[in-house]
């Protein structure tokens, strides 16, 4: 039977503990999720992600640290998700500035720790020539990021050193001394050749140590009772099953080739009942079954009892977006949401939504050049800006924006959909500051247009225009991040509203006017305004503690907790969470983000409510210096990308929205006439 799946409370402790007893604790490369179930069924109780097993075997790259972060943790959750073994996932020289996110997000994948190593970022295989060290003080600022990064401290920091082959035992041993010193749970010696290195270096190392028993390698490949015998507590086999397995399916697939048929292998290959009995296929199938059953049922009641918003109602087939599966997660047309805001721009993303696929660098830089053209206002635009009052609230300057430039470019057929789609990416936003700074400043700002023109994407024109100075690169990255997360979310009510106008053949711009007024209500918009309001003025977490539980014994609600779609946790809130802690740490001011978190700790422990988007929104944007009225804005500067391509997907397999009501009035009655009444 398949075991349960890793708890990411305790692995940690599962694996030191393993450790403790087994020294040395026999460890080996799971290549797979298929493979950590073969290493748990024949009695291992620990496993090991390599990082040259993620490139090779996955992605059919050489280990020369081409993987990128994204793809390291989605190998670890496929295995922890199946297994409960212990897993050390390498991570090489941890992608620079992104190790804080790898190690928060390795534990959040349940792994059990992980393995940095102190080779340049252009690293070698450990048994290769070549190899180039950092100093010690970078490898030691390497790991003092990761154990700052911690939540759970049993999660293993294990630091590898590549000195043995390079500078020496000697140089090994001072290496790993400094790490030890710096916090490293445990130590990896690469490349030692002989039981007698081992022996000292253990001696000198008084931390549990891993030895790298890898294949045609510099290290000899020593017993278990040699390796015990030296002082190695961990032993480890990262690449034997890859290498088995690779040779095995070249042999395989000659034969076939040769003789035709696989029928001399048969006695050689897994049974299909073997198969099915590890993955417990038949009590999953059973399952399975059942959740269909169930799901034919809840959807018969639903068709039969109305329900008050439409909850759990599938109002329509959608190409663009997952939210909530299985209580959590996000994805834009397959793409996972961690993805997508740890390498791509919000272009990039937009780029993605509206034409179903990620741009090549070529078609990204013409869509920036393209976007950056578009931000022109028309003359007679900026002049209806100008006479909007400035007491108007920035969602209907947005409204009506829009509304006046489908006067003035009005939409003449649904050929031209894409270009209004990019003309409103590009201009709402500008439409947006030109009036606010207009009235801000008392005059009009064509000189500041024109230098942030020059800035070649959203976030940083956005910024620039604002406060009219170029961003930091820091301060850019945070924007950009941000409107990649509100970009898109199925089908919320701003969207659905936009769906329902384009289901009537509307033009464009009536569609994106409809999302956006829907926006403007407060059950949709703004809960990062009403967040920003109540955490201003907190001095310390304690008085915001204080004020919270005081807030809940009146039952009033503290918005930006809980989700109406998601169950467990809204992915959106780690990362900008992340994003709001290092616009903090550049500012030097940690007040506000420190409120912050002690209010979500609250919230969680007493009310069991996660944090969701748009509660660690408002402090990013408070550190990027955006007034608080212009939050919602910001939010449908992202989002009208997720409305064309809904807009677009709506027309493409059209049929009116008319949903039926179900009449709760007064039963039939007769008319009295009106002098009777």
């Amino acid at each position: 039977m398949s075991p349960s799946p890793s708890n990411s409370a305790d692995t940690g402790q599962r694996l030191r503990q393993a450790v403790d007893e087994e020294r040395p604790l026999q460890m080996v490369g799971v290549p797979n999720a298929y493979c950590a179930l073969l290493a748990q069924r024949v009695g291992f109780r620990g496993i090991y992600l390599s990082g040259a097993g993620v490139a090779n075997v996955a992605y059919g790259r050489p280990d020369l640290g081409l993987t990128s972060r994204a793809e390291v943790v989605e190998e670890a959750r496929r295995i922890t998700a199946v297994t409960s073994l212990p897993l050390l996932v390498d991570v090489d020289t941890g992608w620079g500035d992104e190790i804080v996110d790898c190690v928060q997000e390795l534990e959040q994948a349940s792994a059990a720790g992980l393995q940095l190593e102190d080779q340049v970022d252009e690293k070698r295989c450990g048994h290769r020539p070549g190899k180039v060290l950092v100093s010690i003080a970078e490898m030691q600022a390497r790991l003092t990021a990761a154990l700052a990064a911690r939540q759970n401290n049993s999660f293993v920091i294990m630091a590898r050193t590549d000195a043995g082959a390079v500078e020496g035992l000697t140089a090994a041993i001072d290496r790993s001394l400094a790490y030890v010193e710096t916090g490293a749970d445990m130590i990896f010696v690469e490349a030692l050749t002989s039981l007698d290195e081992y022996h000292r270096f253990t001696e000198a190392v008084q931390v549990p140590v891993l030895a790298n028993l890898t294949e045609f390698g510099q290290t000899p490949l020593f017993d278990r009772e040699q390796m015990a015998q030296s002082g190695v507590s961990v032993l480890l086999y990262p690449l034997s099953a890859f290498r088995v397995m690779s040779k095995s399916v070249e042999a395989l697939y000659a034969s076939i080739r040769t003789d035709g048929t696989q029928r001399a292998w048969l006695e050689h290959m897994q049974s299909r009942e073997e198969l099915y009995e590890l993955l417990d296929y038949h009590t999953a199938e059973l399952a399975q079954d059942a959740q269909h059953k169930k799901d034919r049922q809840k959807m018969a009641q639903v068709r039969k009892q109305p329900s008050g918003g439409l909850a759990d109602i599938v109002a329509g087939d959608s190409a663009i977006c997952t939210v909530g599966k299985q209580g959590h997660g996000l994805s834009y047309r397959g793409y996972a949401i961690e993805d997508l805001t740890a390498s791509a721009c919000f272009e990039e993303v937009a780029y993605l939504l509206l034409y179903g696929k990620l741009p090549t660098t070529g078609q990204l830089d013409a869509y920036l050049q393209r976007l950056s053209s578009l931000r022109k206002l028309p003359e007679e635009l900026k002049a209806q800006l100008e006479m909007l009052p400035a007491s108007s609230h920035p969602m209907d300057v947005l409204r009506s924006g829009c509304s006046l430039l489908g006067c003035i470019e009005p939409e003449h057929s649904f050929d031209e959909q894409y270009n209004i789609a990019d003309r409103l990416l590009a201009t709402l936003p500008v439409m947006l500051l030109y009036w606010y700074g207009f009235h801000k400043h008392g005059k009009r700002m064509d000189s500041v247009m024109e230098i942030a023109g020059e800035t070649i994407n959203l976030a940083g024109s956005f910024l620039h225009l604002l406060h009219g100075k170029a961003p930091t690169e820091i301060q850019q990255r945070a924007l950009d991040a941000s409107l990649i997360l509100y970009a898109e979310h199925e089908f919320n009510a701003s969207t659905f509203a936009a769906r329902v106008t384009a289901s009537t053949l509307a033009d464009f711009y009536s569609c994106i006017t409809s999302a956006i007024g829907t926006l403007r209500g407060p059950l949709h918009g703004g809960a990062n305004e009403a967040t920003m309001a109540f955490i201003a003025d907190f001095s310390d977490p304690d008085a915001a503690e204080e004020a919270v539980l005081a807030a809940l014994a009146s039952h009033q609600k503290v918005m930006g907790f809980g989700h109406r779609v998601y169950r467990e946790s809204d992915p959106r809130n780690t990362l900008i969470k992340a994003w709001s802690k290092r616009l903090s740490d550049d500012i030097g001011d940690g007040r506000l983000f420190a409120v912050s978190e002690r209010i979500e700790q609250v919230m969680w422990r007493e009310k069991k409510l996660f944090a969701n988007l748009d509660f660690y929104s408002a402090s990013v944007y408070h550190f990027l210096a955006i007034p608080v009225s212009l939050y919602t804005p910001v939010f449908v500067c992202a989002r009208v990308a997720g409305w064309a391509a809904h807009v677009m997907e709506q027309r493409q397999h059209n049929r009116l929205i008319r949903p039926t009501a179900n009449y709760i009035g007064p039963d039939e009655r007769s008319f009295v006439p009106l002098g009777q009444r």
